[in-house]
């Protein structure tokens, strides 16, 4: 039959019988129709299993059916008012579909259709959908039963051993079915990081896996087998801040955990630590041209140990930039320090230019996305550097969060308390005032709170004395003054934000986002 559009959808006006169905056809007035499908997995009383609805053709049009067993209950969304939820295929548990968001009136609601029905028989309803070319069934409603299939409970497999290069092989993936285990160099810890966000690095390799999530309490991962499928879960108990204590950058780890694919992440348990011997080298990038540059030490090397760089111009030639790069790709500008403290990789590369060809800096100006940033970050516990406008000076950001270098805009201010800070090089010539575009100063509950602001000054990185109170509001552009008497050349300025926790239960990052910094030139015209 051929159809048309009505306001009810599911009873759409008879044309004429066609013959065919689940096809947009074009009537004779020239709308388009659909004729819905029927048979296996298009009604409820013969739905879809997980397998065939996986490789069921995407159909934003009609609402399938889909028979499973619950093998995942995710979080309930109090904001949104809804939970993913995974089922598992009756025969064959290792194939999984994702319901997207099933949509519950409360979280009491949520709790009677859903608390301790993992295991149990459902059906979902709803469009089938794609992500990274994975169905899965969005739009839905859950139907579960008090049914359990008969079922063999899946034994707990043996974790595999890798090396740094085989987790980073593992894919674009998620991986629940399987645990992991590698050794290497622990890198990027914070201290105050309850998190316990990092990167472990093979020395050999100079590879790293990135850490997202990572503490010594084993309850961390848990493993379920009641579906007939083995199938972990991780819950990051943000205790990293307490039972890392004892573990330093550059220690030697085994982690064991989980692989995510689908953000190149790796969540762990330590299983084991101790401090190493191992020496490693720093390198100068090859072909630069200009100039030379020479380190205090290129070889057995501690871990953290300081080096220094002695960046020499040709004649008629200047230092425009020089920085060192890690194992992660970041680099971290020390065209002013000129030393750096080694990891386990370490390349140093510097910029010459003719010194005739550089005009005087007269501006400072800053804004987002920037090709130029060191860092494509997707976090707020990472340092990275960005360049200005004329790419003639750059600021470091600490706890900035610029997703993948994507936004228009940085943000800070997580979940928990910390700081954040923007702080330049030194600038040729004197301030008046920055000028701080905000976009967006989230102050409700949920956010954690600025407590204080304030722009820091002074003549070098280590001493700046001066400060100026900033009141961070929410108007579109600030202008943080700096008093006429204070005003001279190459100073240096860092923006400190200092955060207090979120007070609600449920908490949310990015208290405020900033789009642009202007340090105005006090002599322009």
């Amino acid at each position: 039959k051929k159809y048309k559009s009505t306001s009810d959808p599911t009873k759409p006006e008879v044309l004429e019988t066609a013959g065919i169905s689940g096809e947009k056809l074009i009537s004779a007035e020239g709308g388009s129709s659909y004729v819905p499908k029927t048979g296996k997995g298009w009604e409820e009383a013969n739905p879809f299993s997980v397998t065939e609805a996986l490789a069921e053709a995407v159909n934003p049009e009609q609402d399938a059916y889909v028979k499973g067993v619950i093998s995942k209950v995710g979080t309930y969304n109090t904001q949104y008012k809804n939970v993913d939820v995974t089922l598992a295929d009756i025969d064959d548990p290792t194939k999984t579909i994702l319901i997207y968001r099933v949509g519950y009136a409360d979280e009491a609601a949520f709790e009677a259709a859903l608390k301790d029905k993992v295991g149990f028989i459902a059906i979902a309803k709803g469009k089938i959908g794609s992500y990274k070319d994975v169905n899965q069934i969005t739009s839905p409603t859950l139907t579960v039963t008090d049914q359990k299939p008969e079922v063999t409970p899946a034994t707990e497999p043996a974790i595999i051993t890798k090396t740094v290069e085989e987790i980073l092989a593992l894919g674009d993936k998620d991986i629940t079915n399987q645990l992991y285990q590698f050794t290497g160099i622990l890198e990027g810890k914070k201290d105050d990081d309850q998190y316990g966000n990092g990167y472990v690095t093979d020395p050999l390799t100079g590879k790293s896996v990135k850490l997202y999530g990572n503490t010594t309490t084993a309850t961390a991962i848990t493993f379920d087998g009641s579906t007939g499928a083995p199938v972990y879960s991780y819950k990051n108990p943000k205790d990293a801040n307490t039972t890392l204590a004892d573990i330093h950058n550059g220690d030697i780890v085994t982690v064991k955990g989980l692989w995510s694919g689908k953000y190149g992440n790796f969540s762990a348990v330590t299983t084991s630590h101790d401090t190493t011997t191992a020496k490693y080298v720093a390198t100068v990038e090859t072909g630069i041209e200009h100039g030379t540059v020479e380190l205090s030490k290129t070889s057995e090397i501690a871990y953290g140990e300081e080096i220094t760089v002695t960046a020499t111009p040709a004649e008629g030639y200047v230092l425009e930039k020089l920085v060192v790069v890690n194992a992660q790709g970041t680099e971290t500008d020390i065209t002013e320090l000129k030393k750096f403290n080694a990891t386990c990789v370490n390349v140093v590369k510097a910029t010459f230019v003719e010194a005739g060809e550089d005009q005087p800096v007269t501006q400072a100006v800053y804004t987002f996305p920037n090709q130029t940033s060191t860092g494509t970050v997707n976090g707020y516990t990472s340092t990275w550097t960005s360049a200005s406008a004329d790419k003639k000076t750059s600021i470091t950001l600490v706890n900035f969060n610029n997703y993948q270098n994507t936004w228009d805009h940085v943000r800070a201010g997580a979940k928990v308390a910390g700081t954040a800070s923007i702080t330049t090089q030194a600038l040729p010539f004197k301030v008046s005032e920055l000028a701080l575009e905000i976009s967006v100063l989230n102050t409700g509950e949920k956010y954690a709170q600025i407590s204080e602001a304030k722009l820091t000054f002074g003549t070098a990185l280590d001493a700046l004395t001066e400060s100026v109170a900033v009141t961070i509001t929410k108007a579109e552009t600030l202008h943080i003054t700096i008093p006429e008497e204070k005003r001279a050349a190459n100073l240096y300025y860092s923006l400190n934000l200092t955060f207090v926790d979120a007070t609600a239960s449920s908490k949310s990052n990015g208290t405020i986002s900033i789009k642009s910094l202007n340090f105005q030139n006090a002599e322009a015209n």
